[in-house]
């Protein structure tokens, strides 16, 4: 990832560089060494002379030789390849960095071999350690990917809510939280107050970090502790929901926040939001708004045809495009709703969302012009409908 971000970096300064030859410049002056061991003594001085070298070694490749060394091959190797294979395709460093704080709280990258182990010739503690690797890479697996958590008739309905969740705080970009869930997981907490917690780190994550656009990194010390303490049983599962709500900010905020956010990419974080909105005001009716193809709809289109009333309306270009963005301004598409004339008139527009199976679409078509007041109101219901929907855990 860091070379692609560096590639594209240069790409962007030398827009004429031939990718064609950059390439076989790079392969040309790249030398790959194998080093052939027939003995693990051997291999094992092989890799401390290059660990001494300066060069950053992976730590998780550290931490195998260490485990190697002390514990003996045969010993390592059947559950470092358990391990292996729970990892395929994550990240080595996400996963030592959530193990260790769970043993040491809040952890980073360089200090990680230390949270995890202090002395690397006691057996015993290397073979606690590395059981707890080996649980812990499953466990791992199942935050990373919820498809891995395996259905079951007893608790289908948790598993599929798990999944759910995991899912949408992924929508997010969420990762704080990882150590916490992989503490439950590790110390068989119920699936149920699992899904809670779930429940409570999505809502702080909508509320906190997606419209009241603070930092992620804001609440990576106290997730850590609550890992740990959680880990150790020194917190509840009651307490540790009391203390991420605490977190939140207070709804007149986040009304607030909601009503000033510009969306400018209207894409999955906002589909789902809305859903959520409109799924939580139709709680008592059997209509459900599914994720599945759910379109995000400008009512005041982004690009209105010239002549059209809506520059009638929205004469002033930087309003209009800031209004365009508003929450107000922006509702869903179900799958069997008629989706033509994006661009089109206000009337045309209201003739499609009086068909909509989404009755807040037959609200707006209810209205007989759409300008600046229309969009301020509804951003202020909606305002309403989204604090109300992300507040009722």
């Amino acid at each position: 990832m860091h070379i692609n971000h560096l590639l594209d970096e240069f790409i962007q300064i030398n827009d004429n560089v031939d990718l064609k030859k950059l390439v076989t410049s790079i392969i040309d002056q790249t030398l790959l060494v194998e080093f052939d061991a027939n003995e693990e003594e051997v291999a094992l001085s092989m890799f401390e002379s290059l660990n001494n070298t300066g060069k950053n070694i992976e730590k998780y490749y550290v931490l195998k030789n260490d485990m190697v060394k002390c514990l003996g091959e045969d010993s390592v190797k059947q559950k470092w390849g358990e391990i292996d294979s729970a990892l395929t395709g994550l990240n080595h460093n996400d996963f030592l960095t959530a193990t260790a704080t769970l043993k040491g709280g809040k952890t980073t990258t360089a200090n990680v071999l230390d949270h995890l182990y202090l002395d690397k010739e006691d057996q015993s503690s290397m073979k606690e350690l590395l059981n707890l690797l080996s649980r812990s890479a499953s466990e791992f697996l199942k935050i990373c990917n919820p498809s891995q958590m395996g259905l079951s008739k007893e608790n289908r309905k948790d598993i599929t809510t798990y999944q759910s969740y995991t899912n949408h705080i992924r929508l997010f970009n969420m990762k704080q939280h990882r150590p916490i869930i992989l503490a439950m997981l590790l110390t068989n907490k119920p699936l149920t107050e699992v899904n809670q917690v779930l429940e409570a780190i999505l809502a702080l994550t909508v509320k906190n970090f997606f419209f009241n656009e603070q930092k992620a990194n804001t609440i990576e010390k106290k997730f850590a502790d609550y890992a740990n303490l959680m880990y150790t049983d020194h917190l509840t599962t009651d307490k540790l929901l009391n203390n991420i709500r605490n977190l939140c900010v207070d709804d007149e905020q986040l009304k607030v926040s909601i009503e000033r956010k510009r969306m400018t990419k209207p894409n999955t974080k906002i589909a789902f939001i809305l859903r959520e909105a409109y799924n939580y005001s139709y709680r008592h009716n059997e209509l459900e708004v599914s994720s599945s193809n759910n379109d995000v709809e400008h009512i005041l289109p982004v690009h209105p045809n010239q002549n059209s009333k809506w520059l009638t309306w929205f004469p002033d270009e930087d309003e209009r495009e800031k209004l365009t963005s508003n929450i107000g301004n922006l509702t869903l598409w179900l799958d069997k709703d008629n989706r033509s004339l994006k661009n089109a008139e206000f009337a045309d527009k209201c003739e499609k969302y009086m068909g909509s199976g989404l009755q807040e679409n037959r609200l707006i078509a209810q209205e007989k012009q759409w300008t600046i007041r229309e969009i301020q109101n509804r951003a202020i219901r909606m305002a309403d409908k989204i604090v109300a929907a992300f507040s009722a855990n």
